[in-house]
């Protein structure tokens, strides 16, 4: 029986992928984007075909497949752009956040845009697929965005918690 080389060629791959160190990153940030990248968009991708099975009578099967491929090339590429945007832009302390809203609003775009065609993909031989495949797109995407957002809220939360007895910083 002959084994498939691409789970070798995808670890590899993560093992050598160049990542930038920055001092201010918080480290549950740090693992909860190693997570999403890693498993968390199976997790997202199931959510998302078993939503869009179930409110469109489609496939669960098919939806599922798509959804998982499609949410890892949307991560992945979101997050080779978010980096590059981020560093090019956000300079200062002043517009970071600023700039982080920004991206936030660019990445839902370009989730739904990188997105669609999969989503596409799972109404093909419906009738009114394009309309349903814009609903649907919009239906999914938008319920994974608030999930994802309140997670990495939450995340955010803990890596820069001040104190939180006095809201200042803790004495040393």
């Amino acid at each position: 029986m002959r084994h498939s080389p691409l789970p070798l060629f995808a670890l590899i791959g993560i093992a050598l992928w160049p990542v930038s160190a920055l001092a201010d990153a918080g480290t549950p940030l740090v693992w909860g984007t190693a997570f999403h990248l890693l498993l968390g968009n199976a997790l997202i991708g199931l959510l998302e075909g078993w939503l869009l099975a179930r409110v469109f009578g489609l496939s669960a099967k098919r939806c599922a497949w798509c959804l998982v491929v499609a949410n890892y090339l949307s991560a992945w590429c979101g997050m080779m752009l978010m980096g590059f945007l981020f560093a090019r832009y956000a300079t200062d302390i002043y517009s970071g956040l600023r700039i982080t809203w920004l991206l936030v609003a660019g990445t839902y775009v370009l989730t739904l845009l990188i997105e669609w065609p999969f989503v596409a993909a799972c109404f093909r031989g419906t009738q009114r697929w394009l309309m349903a495949s814009v609903k649907g797109s919009l239906l999914v995407q938008s319920a994974s965005y608030v999930c994802l957002f309140g997670g990495y809220w939450l995340l955010d939360r803990k890596s820069t918690r001040l104190n939180s007895s006095h809201g200042t910083l803790p004495r040393m």
